[in-house]
């Protein structure tokens, strides 16, 4: 059967002030009424019921969660008792899913992404899941760059066709610094990588059980003692908390050689940084985006988003303008990846 698990553990610093450590990315409304995590679980629905879906977040959101996901089973709900990245994080869903369906295709999604052509995406997933179901690959999707980031990974697919628009995957590449970007921007075997993953659960298991073989013992060990029913708290989570702090992409993908690249034909945003929704706030004319009351004169392409007051932009171009009720963010679009870096010093300020 097909299942799902919904990576919602991020804090989104990139969206700082808007996203903070107690109003993490995924519970933010950035457009439509809902939050992004709703609009996931909306998204993934059409392909796997429900009833199917696992969420794991941080056990500090559990409870909100589950009072936004109604849905979604609450047991299936999960917190852990802190990040240890998406090696760790997939793992759990794979050995709880295994436990209620041993024969599972398994599809990972992050919490906080922005898709709007349903459709298609639909399409797309269960093209994938057709193609992992078969039990020799892992399936992951690739998009087209469209400019040099350096605040996404990159896979780079062979010419072969497995199928058709299926492509072997030859390496991945870390979130490369701008001059790299650049390099991998020109070559056109290069993709962003979408955080989606599809895989025959018995596929992940074997290149996790070969990869990183503490991290399958011990989350083993955890789920053999999960309750039946909702977990106020992961049983053994001294054993989670012990796994190295690593990514699937580098501690499982990069490692296998059964790896298969689907081009993403969807729409697809992160909302990596505040520049990406340029895209999704309505423009005026001069393409200045606006979420919530603003007024723009001789103002060019810049963001705004100001809720509670007016904000006025006044002869200036391509800045980002973030307004809340205790802090506001003024920036440049070139310097939007820097707010991450910004929310560090913050830290230290405090």
């Amino acid at each position: 059967m097909k299942w799902a698990i919904v990576m919602a553990g991020g804090q989104g610093k990139r969206l700082w002030p808007l996203s903070r450590q107690n109003n993490p990315k995924q519970f933010l409304t950035l457009f439509g009424g809902k939050s992004l995590i709703e609009h996931t679980i909306d998204r993934i629905k059409p392909i796997v019921p429900a009833h199917r879906i696992w969420v794991i977040t941080h056990q500090d959101y559990v409870a909100r969660t589950r009072k936004l996901l109604k849905s979604v089973p609450a047991a299936q709900i999960i917190g852990e008792p802190e990040a240890r990245n998406t090696a760790a994080t997939i793992g759990l869903g794979v050995y709880l899913i295994q436990k209620r369906d041993p024969n599972a295709v398994v599809t990972v999604f992050p919490a906080d992404h922005i898709i709007l052509n349903k459709r298609l995406f639909a399409q797309a997933v269960l093209k994938a899941m057709k193609r992992a179901a078969h039990g020799v690959s892992h399936v992951l999707f690739g998009v087209v760059p469209t400019y040099p980031a350096t605040a996404y990974g990159y896979i780079e697919r062979t010419s072969k066709q497995t199928a058709r628009q299926v492509f072997q995957v030859s390496r991945f590449i870390e979130k490369p610094h701008l001059k790299k970007a650049k390099q991998l921007f020109q070559n056109k075997k290069m993709y962003w990588q979408a955080g989606i993953f599809t895989f025959h659960i018995n596929t992940f298991i074997t290149s996790l059980q070969k990869t990183l073989p503490r991290h399958a013992r011990q989350i083993q060990q955890i789920t053999a003692h999960w309750p039946k029913g909702k977990a106020s708290k992961m049983p053994k989570a001294h054993l989670f908390k012990q796994l190295s702090n690593i990514s699937v992409d580098f501690g499982v993908m990069e490692k296998s050689r059964n790896i298969e690249m689907i081009p993403a034909r969807f729409d697809w945003n992160d909302v990596g940084s505040w520049n990406a929704l340029s895209s999704v706030w309505q423009r005026d004319q001069n393409g200045n985006a606006v979420h919530g009351s603003a007024v723009f004169l001789e103002a060019k392409h810049n963001l705004v988003r100001s809720s509670q007051r007016l904000t006025c932009l006044l002869g200036v171009n391509d800045l980002i303008v973030i307004d809340t009720d205790d802090s506001v963010l003024i920036t440049t679009k070139h310097h939007a990846e820097q707010v991450k870096q910004l929310t560090d010093t913050l830290k230290l300020k405090i």
